[in-house]
């Protein structure tokens, strides 16, 4: 059996790789903490802490992909049509 790639093009394709990263998204692969420079400017944490530029933070890849600010609301569902 061979598998030949070829582009997204139709609305099909689209909704398939739409399924795609919404499953990556709810389950993301990765087991390991990502690792996060902060860059110049610092981060400043939602409880208004301020994290220093250059320090190296931890991210978990289900908590960062679980934040309502870029995901929207409902982002414990699995909603493959945004």
């Amino acid at each position: 059996m061979t598998c030949t790639r070829r582009p997204i093009t139709s609305s099909k394709d689209s909704n398939i790789r739409n399924v795609i990263y919404e499953l990556v998204r709810v389950s993301p692969g990765v087991g390991l903490i990502l690792e996060l420079v902060v860059p110049t400017g610092g981060l400043t944490l939602q409880d208004g802490r301020l994290v220093p530029r250059g320090t190296t933070a931890d991210v978990n890849p289900r908590v960062a992909n679980m934040n309502e600010e870029v995901f929207g609301a409902n982002t414990e569902k699995f909603i493959p049509e945004y």
